[in-house]
Parts: structure tokens; sequence; C-alpha cells
């Protein structure tokens, strides 16, 4: 049968379909099904045809929809995906970041869909490999690859040597000075909710999703917290321990290489060793971040927080986090304020009164939101171009925040503890208001002694 005899047969199998060939579908799905009929069709290829092409518009249909309900619709999951792989690789997730990386994938939609062809099922004339269930977890990797090139690359030069170390207070409860420890900074968080701007529904809502109904004071929302974990803890335990193992065997191998380097002179061998030591420690980093992402994953998401909320907060969840998060990051610009204001009484001079003059004219020129709703194309592109060079500058003031609190940090005097506080509170409120709006609930991972200075109730 002649190449245009095949053609034919294959257009009128698709219009059967309601394949128009026209459209992008039709171009796509021909294309896919042609670069296997075209050159070297297959043995009783005129007897597949018809499920062949079944599979392939199955295949781009579903990729669509699915690709539609993670990134185009209201609210898509595919935002708190990038949102929440940017807080874990630099500890903030600055709106124009996530709003560029969700517009790099959005751009490379076909790109993906190829990619999503060639992965699951590259030979259409063949056993049907293609599992609609698995495209979930296909954008969700999209994610956070896509995650890894945001525009921004002053993040990296911050991020580069994070003042916070990753700390485990966030592990179930147990016996001992950890349990004691954990029950230490709970008892922290909770005294800082109990301030009189918070209110009630904010507190036990803040508890609540820290998976701290122990702390409410409401017996029945202890109880449904506490079955909350221990559903959740024995698949939590059992892949902590894949991932501790994990860690392990590749701390030791990179050990391994790392002597062995040191024992080679041959400048070939060498470079190929220093190769495969960039390559382990690219691992150790990524096992690093999943090891961070996993503390948190205990917690009830917001679905689960508002069914055990249920009957103790009548307002929408979403509302009551909202206020309250706006409320913290009230009470973190007013300490940075008044920690200014008191260091230039004092007659501060250097590079902190340098930071703190930056500083001060920054957050007074916040330029307008570019997610009004009604904006002209024009002008929503001119504010989104003024945030990112806002924010490019919100990043140069927390490096050097950083920077400085790594060299007065432990105080040797009075004048000494003053600044380093204030440092401090600058630092929180850049990181947990200003470059992202977490609220404290994000900084819970902090050394000690910033942490009881972030959920410090006076001053």
């Amino acid at each position: 049968m002649s190449r245009s005899t095949r053609w034919q047969t294959l257009a009128a199998t698709l219009a059967r379909r309601g394949v128009d060939l026209a459209t992008e579908e039709g171009r796509t799905v021909s294309a896919w099904i042609w670069r296997e009929l075209g050159h070297a069709p297959p043995g009783l290829w005129h007897e597949q045809l018809p499920a062949v092409a079944g599979r392939a518009c199955d295949l781009y249909r579903g990729f669509m929809e699915e690709f539609d309900a993670c990134y185009l619709a209201p609210d898509p999951p595919g935002e708190r995906w990038v949102r929440r792989d940017l807080r874990t690789r630099f500890g903030f997730a600055p709106e124009p970041a996530v709003e560029a990386v969700l517009e790099r994938i959005r751009d490379r939609r076909f790109h993906l869909l190829v990619c999503c062809r060639n992965r699951y099922q590259p030979r259409l004339f063949g056993p049907e490999t293609f599992d609609r269930r698995r495209l979930r977890g296909y954008f969700r990797r999209v994610a956070w690859v896509e995650s890894r090139h945001v525009p921004l690359e002053e993040m990296r030069q911050v991020a580069s040597a994070p003042a916070d170390a990753l700390d485990d207070w966030l592990l179930p409860l147990s016996d001992g000075e950890e349990g004691d420890d954990f029950r230490r900074r709970a008892r922290l968080l909770q005294a800082f909710w109990e301030q009189p701007r918070f209110s009630r529904a904010m507190r036990l809502e803040g508890l609540v999703s820290l998976g701290m109904g122990f702390l409410t004071g409401e017996p029945d929302l202890a109880e449904r917290c506490r079955r909350h974990l221990l559903d959740r803890l024995p698949a939590w335990e059992e892949r902590w321990g894949r991932l501790t193992d994990r860690l392990r065997a590749l701390l030791n191998r990179l050990g391994l290489a790392e002597a062995h380097l040191v024992a080679t002179w041959h400048a070939d061998d060498r470079a190929a060793l220093e190769r495969q030591l960039e390559a382990l420690r690219g691992r150790l980093d990524r096992l690093r971040q999943l090891l961070q992402r996993h503390l948190g994953r205990l917690l009830p998401r917001p679905a689960e927080a508002r069914q055990i909320l249920e009957g103790f907060v009548h307002q929408q969840l979403g509302t009551v986090r909202f206020s309250r998060v706006g409320r913290e990051l009230e009470l973190l610009e007013e300490r940075a304020r008044r920690g200014a204001a008191s260091l230039r009484r004092a007659g501060l001079c250097g590079p902190v009164a340098d930071l703190l003059a930056a500083a001060e004219r920054h957050l007074a020129g916040r330029p307008p939101s570019p997610r009004q709703r009604g904006l002209a194309p024009a002008e929503r592109r001119r504010r989104r171009e003024c945030l990112h060079a806002w924010l490019g500058e919100a990043l140069g003031i927390l490096g050097q925040a950083r920077s400085l609190l790594a060299r007065v940090h432990p105080p040797a005097d009075r004048s000494g503890q003053a600044v380093a506080g204030w440092l401090s509170d600058l630092a929180d409120l850049y990181e947990l208001g200003v470059l992202d709006r977490v609220g404290v609930a994000g900084g819970l991972s902090r050394p000690a002694w910033r942490l009881e200075r972030l959920l410090r109730t006076e001053g």
C-alpha cells in the first residue's frame, strides 16, 4: 500500500473519531502516528490503526485536561507545588518568582506533552503503557524541575549561606530531653498566639495546623489531632527510615570518594573523581531537601485542618489564616521599626546604619500589587516589573542582614545585643513577610536564640 493511501486511511480513521486535522490535536496526533506508519509500517497496521488512534487521542486529551487542572484552573495545585519547592530550596517564595516559574511551565506546554508521550507511551503500535493516573505525579515533578530555573538569580546568593540550620523540633513528641525541648518551644508559640492581637479562632487554627491540638485547651481538638498524627505516623516513619538509609549510604559513598581523591595524583583520574564528587554532592543536596519536606508531612493539610476544627472555628479557614498571618507581619514590621528608632537614638554608624537607612527606604517604596483586578495589560506588566525590581532589592537587604548578623552574634555587650536583635528582627520581617507571606510558622526551624526572639511576647 502506498504512502498516500496510508495517509488517507489515517485521516479517515481520525475523522471518524471527531479529530480535525487542522487543529493542534489533529496535527499532533497524526504526526505521532505517521512517524511510525509513514516509512516502515508495522505488520497488521490496518487492523491496529483504530486502537492506535484512540490511544493517541486519549493521551493528548488526558494530558491537556490534567495540565489545565494543574496549572490553568483557578487556585491550581501547580501554584502550591511551585511555591513549596521554592520555599524548600531558598526559605521563601516571592510572588514574581512563583509567577515566572508558572509562566515558564505554561509556555512549555507542548514540549512537556512531547516529553510525556516519549516517557509513558514511546510506541503507539505496541502495548498500551500510558496511565492517566500517573499524570498528576508527572506534573508535580515538572513543578520541582522548573522551580530550579527560577529567574531571580539573586535568590541563589542569599540561600547559598543560610543563617538557619534544619531543625528537627517538628518531629513527633518523645520522652527525654528532645521531648522537653519540643514542649518548651511549643509553649513559646502558644504564648505568642495568646497575645491580645490574635483571636481565639486564629490561635486554634495556628496550633491545629501544626498538629499541636494538645495546647488548644480543648480536649476534643487534642484528641482529633492525636488521631490524625497516629493515623499518618506509620507510613511517615517508614518513609523517614528509607530516606535516612539513603542518606547513610550516600554519605558513605561521598566519604570513600573524598578519601580516594586524596590518594590520587594523576590529573585525569582526579578530574573524573571531582566530577563524581560533584554529582554525589548534588544528590546529597536533593536528598536533604526531601528530608526537610518530609518533616512537615505529618502536619494536617488545609482540608484536614478544616475537618479537625469543625465546630470550633466557624469562619472560612483560609480567611482566618490570612488574617492571622497579616497580624503577625504587622507585629514583625513594628519590631523592626522600633528597633531602628532605638539604634538611631543611640547614634549608630557604619554598615548597620547604612542597612537601616536602606531598609527604611525600601519598605516605604513598596509598589502597588500587579494582581489587582481590572488592570490594563500594560499597567499589569509595568507593576510586575516594578515588583520584581523591588523584590530584587529585598534580596540584597536580606543578604546584608544575614551577613552582618553572622558577624555580630554572639554580642559581647549591651549595644551589640541591640544590634544583633534588630538584625534578627529585620531578617525575620524580610524572610517571613516581604519575600514570602508565611508568618511565624515559616520560621520555626530557626536556632534557639532566634526562635525565642521571633516568638517573644514583649517589645
